[in-house]
C-alpha cells in the first residue's frame, strides 16, 4: 500500500501542467509627419492608451523608432510618370471618380474590394466590388455601405467593422454583414452600431480618427488631437 501510495504520488507531480507562455506585448507603429524633413516612426503601447475621452493628448516622450527623410504630401513635386510600376495595367476605366470614393472593405474571399463611391455615370451613391484576379468592376446596387473610410472583416463576427460614416451616428464602431460577390442588391445589407460613443467630431481638438485592425479580432482606435497647447491659425477648426 506504502509503493502504491507514493508512486500515485510521483504521477500526479510529474502530470502537473506546464505554466502557459505569457503572450507578447503589442505594439503599434505609426508614421507621423512630425518632423521638418520628413516622417517619423512611432512605437505606441496599446495597452497603456488611455480610453478617457476626456483626458488631454499627451505628446511622446520617447524618441522614435526611426525617420524617414521625404517631402511632405503638401510640399513634393509631381510624381515621375516615367518611373517603373509594379501594378497590373487595368483596361476597364473606374465606375467612380476617386474623390467620391466613401468607404471600402476587402470581402473575405480575399481577392474582391468592395467601394463604396458615387457613380462616374449618373452620379448615384453606389457600390462597387473589384476582382483583383479577372481585373474587373461589378455593381451592386445604388446604395452605400455604412462605413466611412476603411472596414475590417472579422471572422469573430463574420461582418465587416469600421467606423460609422452617418453625421448623426459619428464617433460610434459600426457592423455590417458582408454581401455575396455575385450579389446585386436594392438596399444596403444589415448594419448596426456599437453601444459606445468612441470620440466626438464636435471637439475643437478634434482632428481625425481612424480604425486600425490589430487581428483575432482587436482593434485599434487612432484619434488625431491637437495639443491645447498648439498656436492654431485661424480658420484651422
Amino acid at each position: 500500500m506504502t509503493k502504491r501510495k507514493r508512486s500515485e504520488e510521483r504521477g500526479c507531480r510529474t502530470a502537473r501542467r506546464p505554466r502557459p507562455a505569457q503572450e507578447p506585448k503589442q505594439h503599434l507603429y505609426l508614421l507621423l509627419d512630425d518632423w521638418e524633413r520628413g516622417y517619423s516612426i512611432r512605437k505606441v503601447d496599446v495597452e497603456a492608451f488611455d480610453s478617457d475621452t476626456n483626458t488631454p493628448p499627451k505628446r511622446f516622450t520617447e524618441p522614435p523608432v526611426a525617420r524617414i527623410e521625404a517631402p511632405h504630401l503638401a510640399d513634393p513635386p509631381p510624381y515621375d510618370s516615367n518611373a517603373p510600376w509594379s501594378w497590373s495595367t487595368i483596361n476597364s476605366p473606374l465606375p467612380f471618380y476617386n474623390v467620391q470614393i466613401l468607404c471600402y472593405a476587402l470581402h473575405p474571399d480575399g481577392r474582391t474590394l468592395f467601394v463604396s463611391a458615387g457613380s462616374r455615370r449618373k452620379n448615384l451613391p453606389s457600390t462597387f466590388s473589384f476582382d483583383a484576379e479577372r481585373l474587373e468592376w461589378a455593381h451592386h446596387g445604388n446604395w452605400l455601405l455604412p462605413f466611412a473610410g476603411q472596414a475590417y472583416f472579422d471572422a469573430e463576427l463574420e461582418a465587416w467593422v469600421g467606423l460609422a460614416r452617418d453625421k448623426e451616428s459619428s464617433g460610434y464602431l459600426c457592423s455590417c454583414d458582408v454581401p455575396p460577390v455575385a450579389a446585386k442588391l436594392t438596399s444596403p445589407p444589415s448594419w448596426k452600431l456599437g453601444q459606445d460613443k468612441m470620440f466626438s467630431k464636435d471637439s475643437e481638438l478634434h482632428r481625425g480618427a481612424k480604425l486600425v485592425y490589430m487581428g483575432d479580432s482587436k482593434f485599434c482606435l487612432i484619434e488625431s488631437l491637437f495639443h491645447k497647447d498648439d498656436q492654431l491659425a485661424p480658420g484651422s477648426l
